[in-house]
């Protein structure tokens, strides 16, 4: 019930405290614009849920070690916040931001960017390899100059002519640290940290609005006058972005307080407030790896901010007049532009030759892992099951004795077409390796993931014509669920082999469901190896 309103808590105050701002700016004399003291006061209760929350997660019965070094520095990150905020406060007089008061807010605003990018990478996760953090570094450079070009473009060219104080032009890096925040925190989510999922989606959003304010700031001061006004578009923006940094908290301190033998999903995430049918990823910006797609959408971040930034020079030389090196400046853009294109479909297809059984285009090994792992932390934050079957072939070992490894290959290849026919296309379909192949099923009672196992032996029982004679295809299956608490990808795949390997004695073309009476699985069973 706690952890319920952990999350509810940052909702209903963001409700509060908008109605408040609302009523401020349409109580009279106020011309429609929100207080500067209850704007700042509504600010200031968003920043003490962000860093309460933040100190709750990091003391979490279930936050692991480096959950818990992270939370800390997001901690650290939410004091530099409050800091900045104050800073602002004092510098606000009759609505107006006065900027040689505020130049504290400035800095200690820019110091939360390297703190919030060490925290964020402190989160469990893949670990990256020394050329993909390379590779890292070089693409968000890239965002950061596509932004900038972008910027110069819109606001600051326009700015040049009119002269622009100092204090202006550090205004410009507020957005370029937004996007560099945004793509960074983008790459760690979707390299899979399953203990900070739901929290770094929230931050993202906060990043993004205060992307949108630091925007609209920059664009003011760059506007010529000596100080910036506070509209009620950018209170609420600000509002709107301190309600996701605080939601972020508290998703964090609801995962670490929730009890370890129920769902973590009992809450309002779980009615659909936060999340419904209509938001879920779709396919085409589904993870690597994942049944719904193989895309990446952090990796084309780059080559979009690439597009942005040539875009933004073509706009410039053609807003400047025609001349001979324009031709040489679109010639330059379409060859990098083609090469890019090039690259990113060279990317695309080394991604899916890495988690590819290269005979039968099934998932290999690894994918199904990585998916069998996402699955069950999805389980435990939904209550839904997961399952598992696992499939080996009888009598294969024979066929490829007596009609050579090409016919075993064709058995395979068959085999595999007739799985991904019978499995959805959110369910993972992989070939363990010889005649063994798996499934991962996502929101299946063990009743549902029988019935699937028996259409796959039904659908596979027509014989195939292989090297000239027709051969029956045999298999067992094994069948094993997740437990409502959870269960770990290992014993889960331990027990849909003690299953597999009960079926297999009967000898009958059948599956049989692990009940749990069976013998504990041996540390020596042949056929996942902990996948």
């Amino acid at each position: 019930m706690l952890t319920r309103w952990m999350i509810r808590l940052p909702l209903c105050a963001f409700v509060v405290a908008a109605g408040a701002m609302l009523a401020s700016g349409l109580a009279p004399g106020a011309n429609g614009e929100p207080a500067t003291a209850v704007t700042s006061i509504c600010i200031g209760v968003f920043n003490l849920l962000a860093l309460g929350f933040g100190i709750v997660a990091a003391a979490g019965p279930n936050t692991d070690r480096r959950s818990r070094r992270a939370w800390l520095l997001l901690v650290g990150v939410f004091v530099l916040l409050a800091i900045s905020g104050a800073a602002f406060a004092h510098g606000l007089a009759d609505g107006k931001l006065e900027l040689d008061e505020a130049m504290i807010g400035y800095a200690v605003r820019m110091a939360t960017v390297p703190v919030l990018m060490a925290g964020v990478l402190s989160f469990p996760r893949q670990p990256p390899t020394r050329q993909q953090r390379q590779r890292l570094v070089l693409d968000m450079v890239m965002v950061v100059m596509g932004g900038l070009m972008l910027l110069w473009y819109s606001i600051v060219g326009a700015a040049m002519n009119r002269g622009i104080s100092d204090a202006a032009w550090a205004s410009v890096l507020f957005p370029l640290c937004d996007l560099f925040l945004i793509f960074g925190v983008g790459a760690v989510l979707l390299r899979g940290s399953p203990t900070a999922h739901r929290p770094l989606v929230f931050l993202i959003g906060g990043l993004a609005f205060y992307l949108v304010v630091d925007l609209m700031s920059t664009n003011a001061m760059l506007s010529g006058s000596s100080d910036v006004t506070l509209g009620s578009s950018i209170d609420y923006l600000v509002l709107a972005a301190m309600a996701l940094v605080a939601l972020a908290a508290a998703a964090g301190a609801a995962r670490g307080w929730t009890r370890a033998d129920r769902p973590a999903a009992r809450s309002v995430v779980r009615t659909g407030l936060l999340r419904p049918a209509w938001l879920k990823r779709p396919g085409w910006l589904a993870r690597p790896g994942s049944g719904g797609g193989e895309g990446r959408p952090v990796t084309m971040l780059p080559y979009l901010a690439l597009a942005v930034g040539y875009a933004s020079l073509f706009l410039g030389e053609v807003r400047n007049g025609v001349d001979e090196s324009d031709v040489m400046v679109f010639a330059a853009i379409v060859l990098t532009g083609t090469v890019g294109l090039r690259q990113v479909l060279a990317m695309r297809e080394s991604h899916r030759l890495v988690v590819t059984d290269s005979l039968t285009g099934l998932a290999n090994r690894r994918r199904l892992r990585d998916n069998l792992d996402r699955a069950i932390d999805q389980g435990r934050r939904t209550g839904e099951p997961v399952a598992v079957l696992l499939i080996d072939l009888d009598g294969f070992k024979e066929i490829n004795d007596e009609l050579g490894h090409a016919a075993g290959d064709a058995v395979l290849v068959h085999f595999a077409s007739v799985l991904s026919r019978q499995v959805r296309g959110s369910d993972t379909a992989a070939r363990l390796g010889g005649d063994e192949f798996a499934v991962v099923l996502t929101g299946m009672t063990g009743a549902d993931a029988g019935h699937l196992a028996q259409r796959v032996l039904d659908a596979a029982r027509e014989p195939v014509t292989v090297a000239g004679r027709t051969l029956p295809i045999r298999a067992s299956i094994g069948v094993a669920v997740s437990e409502p608490c959870g269960t770990e990808a290992r014993d889960l795949l331990h027990r849909a082999d003690v299953a597999m390997y009960r079926a297999k004695r009967q000898q009958t073309h059948t599956w049989q469901l692990f009940s749990g009476t069976e013998a504990e699985p041996r540390l020596d069973v042949p056929v996942a190896h902990a996948a």
